[in-house]
């Protein structure tokens, strides 16, 4: 099984988690543009055609309404696009929108410990791709009916 995951934002973290036979990050990357999101509907999804997208959904909350005033919006945009390409790609049914908090049960500083997987993840310097692997780990955890750690 592969699972799509991501972090939409002005810069959006995806990354693609493989199921078995072990655990394994196989792709991780931050897209900034649309031009972006095509590289990873014409390759990453062809190489590795997912089971399951699993996107953070976005909520404007008032205490963070003020730091949204003049944008653009960019996640809502990144939102469609992905919701776009599973739509084209007759896998509407496998997205899934998480809420932001669906990341909070995993530190990444304490990934080696708690569940012994993605240890790379750890010298990653972008907090939307460790954040995408959060929601794709959660995804598992919760489809496979496994107690997340």
């Amino acid at each position: 099984m592969y699972i799509h995951a991501f972090d939409p934002g002005a810069s959006t973290g995806f990354v693609v988690l493989k199921t078995s036979p072990r655990l394994e990050l196989v792709a991780a990357r931050v897209l900034k543009t649309f031009a972006d999101f095509d590289y990873w509907g014409s390759t990453t999804w062809i190489k590795y055609l997912p089971d399951a997208i699993v996107i953070e959904d976005f909520h404007l909350y008032p205490h963070m309404a003020a730091k949204q005033i003049g944008s653009g919006f960019p996640s809502v945009k990144f939102i469609g696009v992905i919701q776009y390409i599973a739509y084209t790609h007759s896998l509407s049914h496998a997205v899934t929108m998480q809420p932001a908090s669906c990341k909070e049960p995993f530190d990444k500083d304490h990934w080696d410990e708690t569940l012994g997987i993605l240890p790379q993840l750890k010298d990653v310097s972008s907090q939307h791709i460790c954040d995408a692997a959060m929601h794709a780990l959660y995804f598992y955890f919760n489809t496979k009916g496994v107690k997340v750690p």
